[in-house]
């Protein structure tokens, strides 16, 4: 495996990972609030994104259908966002948005790539 190759793939997993990881912590928020359905789901979702993130190398299926995972790791963000313009936040609702915007044009490249046969 070329080093470049190498870094593409830790970057493909480090995705995953903070991905994961935010989604987690906010769905953990949302069960200390009381909002244990919405908490749990989100918690759910965090911890199978950092879940694929570690097993990434050794499931074959992941790298047909890594897009679909970005697109939900995106609708999570979304909801996230969501979730913090109805508390009010000022600043960090357009950053979650931001996150929400780039997940999405990323799964949309990772699925265009995919449809090219190489």
């Amino acid at each position: 495996m070329s080093e470049k190759s190498r870094r593409k793939e830790i970057f493909k997993k480090l995705a995953h990972l903070i991905g994961g990881f935010v989604i987690f912590v906010k769905g953990f928020d949302k069960f200390t609030e009381h909002d244990s359905l919405i908490g749990i789901f989100l918690m759910l979702l965090g911890v199978i994104f950092v879940a694929f993130a570690f097993f990434h190398h050794k499931l074959p299926w992941f790298e047909k259908h890594e897009a679909w995972l970005l697109w939900l790791e995106s609708l999570a963000l979304g909801l996230i966002t969501y979730f913090y313009f109805a508390e009010g936040k000022v600043a960090l609702p357009f950053v979650y948005a931001l996150c929400t915007i780039a997940y999405l044009v990323v799964g949309a490249n990772r699925y265009r790539s995919e449809a090219i046969p190489k």
